[in-house]
C-alpha cells in the first residue's frame, strides 16, 4: 500500500506537486476541504482531472488535518493506491431528515457483495439525522425521565454556568446508555435551547427511557482520550504503511482552543512510526466504540479509522 498526504492552501498552492504515478483503480483519494472551496473549484479539478481512474471523494470541514497540523482555509489530502483491495463508491440524495434511515439502506445495497469488509461514510453534518442513518447502517449491513422539563433539569445542574447557555452546552455534554446492556455510553452535544418549550435539542436522538449522565470536559482527558483512539486504531495496523483518518469533533476544537493540536498529535505519535495522518473536524461522527460490532452516532468524540494492506 502506498500512501501520500498533502496539503492545499490559496497562497502556497499544493504542499507538493499533483501527479498521476498513483493513479488506478484501487487508489482512494480522500480531499476535505474548507467551505470556501465551494466556489473555488480550481484544486479540486486539479485533483480529479489527475487521478480520473481513482476513487475521489471528500467533504466540506470546521477545520482541516495533516500530520499534526490543524489549519483552516484549506484542503487535506490523502492519497491511498492499494494492492489488493476492491474500492467501490456509492451516493444516496437525501432530501429531508426523516430519509437518512433509508439512505443507508440504499447505499448498503449498493455496496453489496461478499468480500465487503468496511464502510467509509461522509455526509451531510447539519441535515442528516446521524443517529438513524448508523440504525439505517446496522439494519442493512450483515452482521429515565422524571416529569420535569428537561431544560429545567439541565440548568438545575448547570447551576451558575447555565447563564451562559447554549455555548456553556460544549462544556457539559450528556453521556447515554439506551440500556443496562451497554458497555459504553454514547456523547450527545446540546446544539440548541428553547426557553418557551423549555426544550433541548441534541445532535443525536436520545430514545425515551435511556439513561443520561452530565459530563464536564476536561482539557487533558480530551488529549488523553484522542490518544487512546490512536491506539486503538493502532492495533489492527501494519506497521511500514498506514493511514489514519482522524475526525474530530468541532464541539472539541471549540472547547480546547489553543491546545487543539496537542490531540493530533496524540494520536499521530500513538500510532506506528510512518503512518500518514489526515482529517478533519465534523459536526458529529460515525464509528463503532472499543470493539463493538455496531456503528453509532457520536458527538465532541475523536474517532480515528487506519487503513493498511496485509501480506
Amino acid at each position: 500500500m502506498n500512501v501520500q498526504t498533502l496539503q492545499y492552501s490559496e497562497s502556497g498552492g499544493f504542499s507538493v506537486p499533483i501527479g498521476h504515478q498513483l493513479d488506478s483503480e484501487r487508489t482512494l483519494v480522500l480531499v476535505f476541504a474548507s467551505p470556501e472551496f465551494d466556489h473555488n473549484l480550481k484544486p479540486l479539478e486539479a485533483i480529479a482531472a489527475a487521478y480520473p481512474r481513482s476513487v475521489v471523494v471528500g467533504c466540506s470541514t470546521a477545520g482541516e488535518i495533516v500530520g499534526t497540523r490543524l489549519t483552516d482555509h484549506s484542503l487535506s489530502i490523502a492519497i491511498v493506491r492499494f494492492e489488493r483491495t476492491d474500492l467501490a463508491l456509492a451516493t444516496a440524495e437525501v432530501g429531508q431528515s426523516k430519509d437518512s434511515y433509508d439512505a443507508a439502506g440504499s447505499i448498503a445495497r449498493q455496496l453489496a457483495r461478499p468480500n465487503l469488509r468496511g464502510i467509509l461514510v461522509l455526509s451531510d453534518g447539519l441535515n442528516i439525522n446521524g443517529s438513524e442513518l448508523a440504525r439505517g447502517f446496522r439494519a442493512a449491513l450483515p452482521s429515565d425521565v422524571d416529569g420535569k422539563p428537561a431544560l429545567e433539569l439541565y440548568k438545575r445542574y448547570l447551576g451558575d454556568r447555565a447563564s451562559a447557555l447554549p455555548a456553556a452546552a460544549l462544556l457539559f455534554p450528556l453521556a447515554l446508555r439506551t440500556s443496562d446492556h451497554d458497555t459504553e455510553p454514547i456523547v450527545r452535544t446540546v446544539l440548541a435551547v428553547d426557553e418557551a418549550e423549555q426544550s433541548m435539542t441534541f445532535a443525536g436522538d436520545l430514545p425515551q427511557g435511556s439513561r443520561a449522565r452530565l459530563m464536564h470536559a476536561n482539557l487533558d482527558r480530551l488529549v488523553q482520550g484522542a490518544s487512546q483512539a490512536a491506539s486503538g486504531g493502532a492495533l489492527g495496523a501494519a506497521a511500514d504503511s498506514t493511514l489514519a483518518i482522524a475526525i474530530s469533533c468541532v464541539g472539541r476544537r471549540l472547547v480546547l482552543g489553543e491546545r487543539t493540536e496537542e490531540e493530533i498529535e496524540a494520536t499521530l505519535d500513538a500510532l506506528p512510526f510512518g503512518s500518514h495522518q489526515v482529517g478533519f473536524y465534523s459536526y458529529g461522527e460515525l464509528c463503532p466504540q472499543n470493539g463493538a460490532s455496531c456503528c453509532e452516532l457520536h458527538n465532541q468524540t475523536m474517532t480515528i479509522t487506519t487503513i493498511s494492506e496485509r501480506n
